[in-house]
C-alpha cells in the first residue's frame, strides 16, 4: 500500500522504478513529481468503460491524473503487479476510494512507454468501478457513530475479493448495479442474487431479465432484498413477477468480543479446521449439508470449494463434536475476517442436538477465536430463532434482509426447505 507520506526522490531510474515512481505519484497527487518523471510532451490515452480520452502535452495529463484523485475523499492505492519489457512496463493496480456516496474498488492497467528515462505515453485501461470492502488488513474499531455503523455493513455486502480467490464450479456477476452468482445447478439455494440499485422506471424490466436468464437455463434461484436496494418496494415487485418469499434474516452485530459471558454445553469439543485432517473436513461438510438441506449432488460440487475455503487465511472454521474427537460432530460454524469484521456466516446444528447449549456454544468459540486474532467486531445474519438467542449474547439487530425464491416450476417443500434457522 502506498501512502502520500511516501516521497522518493527521483533521478535516473530503471524501468521498472519509473512505474513505481508513477503510481506514487498518483498517491502523492503532486504536480511536481509528475514533472520529474513524465516528458515535457507526454500523452495520455485513458480508456474507460463510458469513453475514451486523450490528453497532450504533460500539463494536459497531469492536470487530468490528479484532478481524478482529488475528487476523492479517502483513495488508496494497492500495487498489485509491475512488469518491465525494455522501454515498456505493465502494470495493475487498484484504487479504493468513496465515490457518489459508495464505497468502490477501481482495478486498473497502465502500460508505460517510456523515452529517454522518462515516461513518453501513458495507456490508461479503466473498467467500470465495483462496490468495494476496506481490505489491508483493516479492523473495525470498538467504538463507531451510527452513520458509521450502517457504512460498515453495507461495504461488509462485499468483502469477496476475486482477485484473491475464484470459487469452483461458479459464475459471477459484478456491478454497481446488480450482483448474481450461482453453480447453475437447479436447486434454487444454488444461485442467487443480490443488491439491485435500479430506477423505479427500470426495475420491473431488468427483474424479467434476469428472470428470463434463469429460465433459459432451467434453473431457480434465491434472491436477497434489503436496506440498501432501490427501488424500495423491490420486495413487492418481486412478488408480482412470481417470486416466492421464503423468509428472512436479520444483521445483527455485538461490540466488544472478550470474555463472552455464554452458556455452553461441557460434553462439546471445539476442532478449528485447517484442512491437514481430511475426516474434519468432510464431517463438516456433511454436517454443514444436513443442516442446510443440500442435496448430496450440492455436497458433491461444493467439495473442493469447502476444501479450499478451510485452507483460506480469511476463514476460520469450528467443528463441534459431542463427546471427544472420536464423538459425533453435531454441528460446524463458518467464520470470516474480512473487512475489519468478524463475520459468523453458515452454522449449523444437526436438529436432533438443538436445545442443548450447541448453538451458543459455538458462538462463544468463534467470539474467543476473533478475539485473539484481535477483532472487535462481529456480526451475524439471523433468522428467528438465532435471532432471539443471539440477543441475549450481547448482538444488537440491525438490519432486514427478505428472501424470495423463483423456480421453473415451483415445489414449495423445496420453497420451505430453502431457509435453516438454528
Amino acid at each position: 500500500m502506498l501512502t502520500k507520506e511516501e516521497t522518493p526522490a527521483h533521478g535516473t531510474l530503471s524501468t521498472e522504478q519509473l512505474a513505481r515512481a508513477f503510481l506514487e505519484c498518483l498517491v502523492a497527487n503532486d504536480p511536481a513529481r509528475y514533472a520529474q518523471i513524465l516528458t515535457e510532451d507526454a500523452g495520455l490515452r485513458a480508456w474507460g468503460w463510458d469513453g475514451t480520452r486523450a490528453h497532450r502535452p504533460r500539463d494536459r495529463v497531469v492536470r487530468a491524473l490528479t484532478a481524478e484523485w482529488s475528487a476523492w475523499p479517502d483513495p488508496s492505492l494497492e500495487v498489485l503487479s509491475v512488469l518491465p519489457a525494455g522501454d515498456r512496463v505493465a502494470l495493475e493496480y487498484r484504487i479504493q476510494a468513496t465515490e457518489n456516496g459508495r464505497y468502490v474498488e477501481h482495478n486498473r492497467a497502465a502500460f508505460l512507454t517510456l523515452r529517454c528515462h522518462r515516461i513518453q505515453t501513458i495507456d490508461l485501461y479503466c473498467p467500470e468501478p465495483l462496490p468495494s470492502a476496506r481490505r489491508n488488513n483493516y479492523i473495525a474499531p470498538a467504538t463507531s457513530t451510527e452513520p458509521q455503523t450502517q457504512a460498515l455493513l453495507r461495504d461488509f455486502q462485499n468483502t469477496i475479493d476475486i482477485r484473491e480467490y475464484i470459487m469452483p464450479g461458479t459464475d459471477r456477476f459484478d456491478s454497481l448495479r446488480i450482483r448474481t452468482e450461482g453453480s447453475g445447478d437447479p436447486h434454487p439455494g444454488s444461485n442467487e442474487v443480490r443488491w439491485a440499485m435500479w430506477t423505479a422506471e427500470e426495475a420491473d424490466r431488468r427483474i424479467e431479465v434476469v428472470i428470463d436468464d434463469h429460465r433459459r437455463r432451467d434453473i431457480g434461484f434465491l434472491w436477497f432484498t434489503g436496506p440498501y436496494d432501490s427501488p424500495p418496494d423491490l420486495g413487492e415487485r418481486l412478488r408480482n413477477h412470481g417470486l416466492i418469499r421464503a423468509g428472512d434474516n436479520v444483521t445483527m452485530m455485538r461490540v466488544g468480543l472478550e470474555n463472552p459471558d455464554i452458556p455452553v454445553n461441557p460434553d462439546l469439543e471445539s476442532v478449528l479446521l485447517d484442512a491437514s485432517t481430511d475426516e474434519d473436513t468432510e464431517a463438516a461438510l456433511q454436517v454443514s449439508g444436513r443442516c442446510f438441506n443440500w442435496t448430496s449432488a450440492q455436497i458433491d460440487d461444493r467439495r473442493l470449494w469447502w476444501v479450499e475455503q478451510v485452507k483460506g487465511p480469511t476463514a476460520a472454521h469450528h467443528l463441534l463434536y459431542l463427546g471427544k474427537h472420536s464423538g459425533r460432530p453435531v454441528a460446524f460454524g463458518h467464520m470470516v475476517l474480512k473487512n475489519g469484521i468478524a463475520f459468523m456466516a453458515g452454522a449449523g446444528t444437526l436438529p436432533d442436538y438443538r436445545s442443548q447449549k450447541v448453538y451458543s456454544t459455538l458462538l462463544r468459540q468463534r467470539l474467543v477465536d476473533a478475539a485473539a486474532r484481535g477483532y472487535r467486531v462481529a456480526v451475524i445474519y439471523a433468522g428467528p430463532m438465532s435471532r432471539r438467542v443471539a440477543v441475549k449474547y450481547g448482538f444488537r439487530a440491525y438490519n432486514q434482509f427478505d428472501i424470495y425464491a423463483w423456480m421453473p416450476e415451483v415445489d414449495m417443500a423445496v420453497i420451505r426447505s430453502l431457509i435453516v434457522d438454528e
